[in-house]
């Protein structure tokens, strides 16, 4: 009598469709998902995360790599007699919304008083003073006029423990200064 094939206990029906499905689950976040990962774990410490520089010379802000700008864009390079501002910071500069913070305000403030402005709103809520020198390094490189630099030092904690949890994820990210 010959011997039935032995499979072991946990290679059930329901345990190689539950495996395949989570296989087919990863391959489908990573091959149409990607870019929406891209920098998950860079908590804000990335130079250019949240800046995405197109082709045709726009400039997005956009959420990515711990970095959740509001969405905007500007030209690069800067139109000419354009003063361009960048307010960089935490919540506060941030604000409630696009148009409720004060850089929509102060951009409306110039225009009204005939200057070709354009106020950027770099500003990111919890942000301390680590991660605000790495969107002000990569502010310069876009041709500011002014840059308004609003630090709260009670965000120092949160950086510092961001700053551990990109380091636990990425052991070779740059330090900082």
């Amino acid at each position: 009598m010959p011997r039935a094939a032995i499979t072991p206990k946990f290679l059930t029906h329901a345990f190689l469709i539950v495996l395949a499905s989570l296989i087919a689950a990863e391959l489908v976040v990573r091959i149409f998902f990607a870019r929406n990962m891209s920098g998950r774990f860079d908590y804000g410490y990335h130079p250019t995360a949240g800046f995405v520089e197109q082709s045709d010379g726009t400039v997005r802000l956009v959420r990515a790599g711990g970095r959740r700008f509001r969405p905007q864009q500007f030209q690069m390079p800067k139109p000419a007699g354009t003063y361009r501002v960048f307010v960089i910071g935490d919540s506060v500069p941030r604000g409630p919304s696009l148009e409720g913070a004060y850089a929509w305000q102060l951009q409306e403030m110039l225009q009204k008083k005939g200057i070709q402005a354009e106020v950027l709103n770099l500003a990111v809520a919890g942000y301390g003073v680590r991660r605000n020198q790495i969107v002000l390094k990569q502010a310069l490189t876009y041709q500011p006029d002014l840059i308004i630099l609003h630090l709260y030092l009670g965000n120092e904690f949160e950086d510092q423990r961001e700053r551990g949890r990109a380091d636990d994820f990425n052991p070779g990210t740059p330090p900082v200064g």
